[in-house]
């Protein structure tokens, strides 16, 4: 059997992306003037 394609679940399953959901949601906040929070508040 022959398949099309094949879906994986990354985010939380395979790589853990907080830290780097984190890490770009503090650039943004920095950029703007705001203060950064931590992963657990993001």
């Amino acid at each position: 059997m022959r398949y099309r394609a094949v879906l994986f679940d990354l985010d939380g399953t395979l790589v853990d992306s907080i830290p780097d959901i984190a890490q770009a949601v503090n650039h943004m906040l920095e950029e703007m003037g705001h203060p950064t929070l931590s992963p657990q508040k993001i």
